[in-house]
């Protein structure tokens, strides 16, 4: 069931030709540890942190498939955002869930990324995805217990360049 929200929010949220600004890959690290990472799990730091006037995210209307969905979503003119908190939903559905999307300036290989994206956030060592046309890294790090925290980086070549996606979601232990 995990698998639901994160292919929903994997999907691509970028049209053919973003009319977004690529970023360098140190600037597409710090927006996500900056908006999703440093704030997480905590709902109220993450809204105030994607409210920063500095980044000039506007809330996307919903489509009526996508009101009946948890979450929301921000563009601005260099970085998407998505935002689920769900606590109500089943158990196995990680929440919160915080994602953040990117065009990344040059062609950056994947294990580049991952490189500075684990030493920038202090995560542990672990098998870095193949270079290649699409390439993810997870990365599962302690929580508040019971629960864990996943982390993916997904980098993907697309028509508008190079595109960083990082997600990170509170999977929820069991209720004692």
């Amino acid at each position: 069931m995990i698998l639901f929200l994160l292919a929903a929010d994997a999907a691509p949220v970028m049209d053919m030709q973003s009319p977004m600004q690529a970023v360098s890959v140190e600037k597409g690290v710090d927006l996500f540890k900056r908006i999703c990472f440093t704030p997480f799990p905590d709902p109220a730091a993450a809204q105030q942190a994607i409210a920063d006037p500095a980044l000039n995210l506007v809330k996307q209307t919903k489509t009526p498939t996508e009101a009946m969905q948890p979450g929301d979503r921000w563009t601005s003119n260099m970085v998407q955002v998505s935002y689920v908190d769900a606590d109500w939903m089943p158990r196995d559905i990680g929440s919160p869930q915080c994602s953040v999307t990117v065009l990344l300036e040059g062609a950056p290989q994947h294990s580049d990324v991952a490189t500075v994206f684990k030493s920038a956030l202090a995560l542990p060592e672990v098998k870095l995805g193949k270079n290649g046309a699409r390439a993810q890294t997870p990365w599962d790090v302690p929580g508040r217990d019971p629960d864990k925290w996943r982390i993916f980086l997904t980098t993907e070549n697309t028509p508008s360049g190079p595109e960083m996606r990082a997600i990170i979601m509170n999977l929820r232990g069991k209720k004692k």
